[in-house]
């Protein structure tokens, strides 16, 4: 029975001593892991201006929708009441201002000169937004 046990052993530290022998060499690391790419920065700042024309402001929610818009000289806004109750546009130095708007009912104006334009709600004076004329 020793002699079965030794001849296993012997056996065993033999092939285990082939398998280590016969294995192929690899002189190449493995590549390192990917590096994550991070998320691009949040915009910080108001997306470019868009051509002149005619761009629109909802009010909905009880907040101005954009909140920064940022357009070229000659740009008419059109802000439209999508609440039920009743909002109004009313610039911060008295520029210009609106009447109370009910549901649906829209207030215009065109913005000729450059700068920034910023105004509330009057009733509602937690509602602010601004207009960037470029």
């Amino acid at each position: 029975m020793k002699g079965i046990l030794i001849a296993v052993l012997a056996l065993a530290v033999v092939g285990g001593a082939i398998w280590f022998l016969a294995r192929p060499e690899t002189s190449e690391a493995p590549p390192p892991p990917a590096a994550a790419t991070p998320p691009p920065p949040a915009a910080t700042t108001p997306p470019p201006p868009a051509a002149a024309g005619t761009l629109r402001v909802d009010m909905k929610d009880f907040a101005f929708a954009p909140q920064t818009l940022r357009v070229p000289a000659g740009t008419t806004v059109v802000w439209t009441n999508q609440d039920a109750a009743g909002h109004t546009v009313t610039s911060d130095t008295g520029a210009f201002s609106s009447a109370l708007l009910a549901k649906s009912q829209s207030f215009e104006r065109t913005f000729a000169e450059k700068g920034t334009f910023e105004y509330h709600c009057t009733p509602h004076p937690f509602m602010k937004a601004s207009v960037i004329v470029e």
